[in-house]
Order: structure tokens, then sequence, then C-alpha cells
């Protein structure tokens, strides 16, 4: 199994590969150094966790002169986080319509109830629709970058 993989990797950049895996395992952390355009377009993940490169003291890269200007870090940052938020978009619209199971986490200030659903996105119910701890199936009715609206249609099994 690893060969197969490893055979496939090999016409991939490494950083695409390391991507592609971490994608498998559903679990990365790399540095933006790491991500590139197209990388991110092309393996389109739900969610990113993005910052712009800051010198920690003590390691090696602190020793290194600094030469991004702070500018110049902020807009490349703010273009990936941009780009990420339309793909976040496209990839939750697709669950509009869709039955999603959502365990209930908690009641926002303004009575609504939200939780995660088992892909661990956000999803928000009407006001008074579920407490804490409950299980519900609910139907996508509206979707955005960071979060699903829903419509409790039954209780979950």
């Amino acid at each position: 199994m690893w060969e197969n993989h490893r055979e496939k990797s090999a016409a991939l950049s490494p950083a695409l590969a390391r991507l592609k895996h971490a994608r498998r395992c559903r679990a990365a952390m790399m540095s933006v150094g790491d991500i590139k355009r197209g990388d991110l377009r092309e393996l389109r993940f739900d969610t990113v966790h993005l910052a712009a490169y800051s010198v920690r003291p003590g390691t090696a890269a602190a020793r290194r002169e600094d030469d991004v200007p702070l500018h110049e870090k902020k807009a490349r940052l703010n273009h990936l986080l941009a780009m990420q938020r339309e793909i976040a978009s496209v990839r939750n619209a697709l669950y509009v319509g869709e039955s999603v199971e959502i365990l209930v986490d908690g009641i926002s200030e303004d009575a609504r109830p939200y939780g995660r659903t088992r892909e661990n996105k956000v999803a928000w119910l009407p006001a008074g629709a579920a407490e804490p701890g409950e299980l519900h199936t609910a139907e996508v009715v509206a979707a955005n970058a960071f979060q699903l609206h829903v419509q409790p249609v039954g209780a979950a099994a």
C-alpha cells in the first residue's frame, strides 16, 4: 500500500505530495511557504489555519534576516485567506438540500442552538429547536464559508 502511494506521489512536488497525504489523514500542519496557490486550489481543504511568518526566538530562522516586508506578508496571507473562503463557500454550498447529523454543543446569546456535523462543520439551528447534548438530523438550508444553517427534520438514531 505505501509503495503504491510513494509511486503515485513521486510525480508530485514534495509539498503537494505531503499535502495530499495529509488530506487523506484528515489533518495537516505546515507552513504557508509549503502552500502554493495552485496547491490550495487543487487540494480544496474545508478549513485551513494560516498565519504570516514571524520570528520565533531560539530557532534557526531567528538567525536569518527577515527579508519579506510586513505589508507583503499581509498581502500574501490575505490572498490565501480570500482564496480559502471561496473554496470553503463552494464546498459548503454542496451541503444545501442535504441531511446532516448535528451534535448540539450549546445555545448562543440569541437563543439559537449550534453544534457540529460529523464532518466537524459548525451548524446553526433555529431558536428553541434543540438542547446541548442532543443529536439531531437536519436539512441544510443555507451555507457560507464558515457555517451551515439547518432546519431539523427529526431525531437521529
